[in-house]
């Protein structure tokens, strides 16, 4: 396997700064660490997926098996669009994505959803 120190630097840079984050908000644990380098890892490809789009036509022009022209999609837009979303989940696991903040900072020990369960397996 090639060892890619940009790559590594990048990761580990992220990863200083997406703990740092959690640690501020008081929301980081030792359970996070392996998603932490996943995100960060996710979140650096992503980057450079998305500089290598950026200016990219949408749609691209191919051949048909009867020689004419047929518009078809940009695969590279295929890899940024599935990056992205995986980007997306990963923060989200992390509790990093705004409305997740939003939806934590309203609920209330009775929002939860254990006990919301809890009290209604004691109305019956």
């Amino acid at each position: 396997m090639e060892i890619n120190k940009e790559y590594d630097n990048k990761v580990k840079a992220l990863k200083q700064r997406i703990q740092k984050l959690l640690v501020e908000k008081d929301e980081y644990s030792p359970e996070f660490t392996y998603q932490v380098e996943i995100t960060a890892s996710i979140l650096v490809v992503f980057r450079d997926v998305a500089r290598q789009v950026y200016g990219k036509k949408v749609s691209l022009i191919e051949k048909s098996r009867e020689d004419k022209d047929r518009a078809i999609k940009n695969p590279a837009y295929d890899t940024y669009c599935m990056l992205a979303k995986a980007a997306q989940a990963s923060l989200r696991s992390l509790t990093m994505n705004k409305e997740i903040r939003s939806e934590k900072k309203n609920m209330n020990e009775e929002d939860d959803a254990l006990t919301k369960l809890l009290n209604d397996v004691k109305e019956e």
